[in-house]
C-alpha cells in the first residue's frame, strides 16, 4: 500500500494447479482514504513476468472535525467590542454539506445585525460582549454520522455593571451610621471602586477611608447628619477592561417602620400527618432597614355560632421572606393566621391570613389582599 510491502500475516496465497490466488483482508481506516493498493505478481526465474493491478481506495468515514481560534487570535485576552473568528476544519467522506454553530448548547443562526456572521467553516463575531462568553463547538453529518467538535471556551473581559440582586434603599436616622454595599459583576474582578454623594448642585466624593472593598463589592459607611443628607450615593468600580458607565445608585431615607405584608395565600394539606400548612405573603416595604416577619397562630372556638380567637398556639419568625410552613395542626380545628413584619424603628400591623379548615386538602385553602 502506497509503495509499501505487505506483510505475510495480512495475505494468503492459494497455489491452484497454474493459477495463484492472494488474498488480502483488510479493514481501512479514514487515514487509508485515497491510498493506493497495487497487487503485484512475478516470477523470480522470469525477470519480464511482473503484473501488476493497482486500486485508489475510497474509505467512507464520519466527519472528523478539529475547533480553532482565528489566526493570531489569543482567547484569553479578548474584551467586550472585540471581534472573533472561529475555524472548523472538516476531514469527511462523503463530503458534508454544512457545518453548524452552538454556543452552550444553541445554535447560533446568521444575524448580521447582532455580529453572528455564520459563513460555514467559520463563524465571525462582530463586537462581542458579556452574553457571546461560554463555549463553542461546531457540528457537521454525513452519510456515516455526526460528529461534534472540540469545545473552545470565550470568556469575555468586560467593565464592571451594577449586579441586579441588591438592596438599594437605606434607612438611617440623623447621626446613625448606616454600611451601604454596592455589588457589580466584572471580568476580571472590580481593583478600585468611589463613592459620591448627589446633591441638587454636585457631587460629593467620600474619602476612601470610609470605604472597604473586597472583589466584586464595596461597603461605605456613612451617617446622614441633618436633613440634607438624605438622598442618593453613587458607586462606580473599575477594572482592566475600564471604568463603569453608569453608576450603582443607592437611595438613603429617613428610617420607618415597615410596611404590613400584604397578598397572603395559605396552603392545607390535610394528608400530612403533621396537619402542614404553608404560608406566603409579599412584603411591604422595609423602612429602608432589615425586616423580620412574624407568623402567629391561634385557635378559633365557635360559641353560639360565632368565633372566638384563643391564645397564641405558635409563633414562628422568617428573617428571609414573609414564608412559613407550620405543622403539628389539630385536624378539624379551626386557626386564625397572622403575619407581621418589624425593623428596628418598629412593627408593622399584623395582616391576616385566611383561616383554612382541616378538611381542605392539597389545595390553596384561601386567599386575601391587604395592604
Amino acid at each position: 500500500m502506497d509503495g509499501v510491502l505487505m506483510t505475510p500475516a495480512e495475505s494468503k496465497v492459494l497455489m491452484e494447479g497454474n493459477v495463484s490466488r492472494s488474498t488480502l483482508r483488510l479493514t481501512p481506516t479514514r487515514e487509508n482514504h485515497g491510498a493506493v493498493l497495487s497487487c503485484r505478481a512475478e516470477n523470480r526465474d522470469l525477470p519480464t513476468s511482473v503484473v501488476e493491478d493497482i486500486i485508489k481506495l475510497n474509505v467512507h468515514y464520519p466527519p472528523r472535525l478539529q475547533l480553532r481560534p482565528g489566526h493570531s487570535l489569543t482567547l484569553s485576552h479578548i474584551k467586550e467590542g472585540d471581534d472573533v473568528y472561529f475555524e472548523c476544519e472538516v476531514h469527511a467522506n462523503p463530503p458534508v454539506e454544512a457545518v453548524r454553530w452552538f454556543l452552550k448548547g444553541q445554535e447560533l443562526e446568521q444575524n448580521v445585525s447582532a455580529g453572528i456572521i455564520v459563513a460555514n467553516r467559520s463563524l465571525v463575531l462582530q463586537g462581542v460582549g458579556r452574553r457571546s462568553s461560554g463555549d463553542y463547538v461546531c457540528k457537521a453529518s454525513n452519510p456515516r454520522g455526526e460528529t461534534t467538535s472540540n469545545p473552545l471556551h470565550l470568556n469575555v473581559k468586560f467593565r464592571p455593571t451594577c449586579a441586579e440582586d441588591q438592596q438599594w434603599t437605606y434607612g438611617s436616622g440623623r447621626g446613625e451610621q448606616v454600611n451601604v454595599t454596592c455589588r457589580v459583576h466584572a471580568h476580571p474582578d472590580a481593583h478600585s471602586f468611589r463613592w459620591a454623594f448627589n446633591t441638587s448642585a454636585e457631587l460629593l466624593h467620600l474619602p476612601q477611608n470610609r470605604t472597604h472593598a473586597l472583589r466584586d463589592r464595596s461597603t461605605v459607611t456613612y451617617t446622614p447628619m441633618t436633613h440634607h443628607d438624605f438622598g442618593t450615593l453613587l458607586c462606580w468600580a473599575v477594572n482592566e477592561v475600564g471604568g463603569q458607565v453608569q453608576p450603582c445608585v443607592f437611595l438613603i431615607v429617613p428610617a420607618a417602620a415597615p410596611e404590613p405584608v400584604h397578598n397572603c395565600s395559605v396552603w392545607h394539606n390535610a394528608s400530612s400527618a403533621a396537619g402542614e400548612v404553608l404560608v406566603r405573603c409579599s412584603p411591604g416595604w422595609s423602612g429602608g432597614l432589615t425586616q423580620t416577619f412574624t407568623l402567629r397562630v391561634r385557635a378559633v372556638r365557635r360559641v353560639s355560632g360565632r368565633p372566638q380567637v384563643g391564645d397564641v398556639v405558635a409563633s414562628l419568625t422568617s428573617p428571609v421572606e414573609p414564608l412559613f410552613t407550620v405543622t403539628g395542626l389539630a385536624p378539624g380545628t379551626e386557626y386564625q393566621l397572622a403575619v407581621g413584619a418589624s425593623n428596628s424603628k418598629g412593627e408593622a400591623p399584623f395582616h391576616p391570613a385566611a383561616a383554612p379548615h382541616a378538611h381542605r386538602r392539597g389545595r390553596e385553602a384561601d386567599q386575601c389582599h391587604g395592604s
